[in-house]
């Protein structure tokens, strides 16, 4: 019978790329609540911003809680206009389905959002 897969192996086959975001544990003071999501890109653009940068860079999702998404970098600008210091155009759209959050703080995995990544092999396994 097969050794089940630690956490962090577990966790090592999910990304980079993927639309998924993994909760961990907060530890800077200066944002409420207890837990980040992290993501991984595949953005040759964004990974190369991450490795002169040298260090993880904190973003939102370009939407207002309760809002439709948007999808199109005009949408974006019109919405958010000055509010956002800079916006970069990318070539192309990701697509429309939301990334998946996982919390892995919680032992089983619990789904916060199902999004476009199934992890049905995470949930219900710490």
């Amino acid at each position: 019978m097969p050794r089940p897969l630690g956490r962090k192996r577990r966790l090592s086959l999910l990304g980079p790329g993927l639309a998924l975001g993994v909760l961990i544990p907060f530890i800077v003071e200066t944002v409420s609540g207890a837990t980040v999501a992290i993501r991984v890109p595949a953005d040759t653009f964004l990974q190369q911003v991450l490795e002169k940068v040298g260090a993880p860079l904190n973003s939102t999702s370009v939407n207002v809680s309760g809002e439709e998404a948007c999808t199109r970098f005009d949408d974006m600008v019109e919405r958010f206009g000055d509010t956002i210091p800079l916006y970069v155009k990318g070539d192309e759209f990701q697509g429309t389905v939301p990334s998946t959050i996982i919390d892995v703080v919680k032992n089983p995995y619990v789904l916060i959002r199902k999004g476009i990544v199934d992890v049905s092999n995470l949930i219900g396994t710490g």
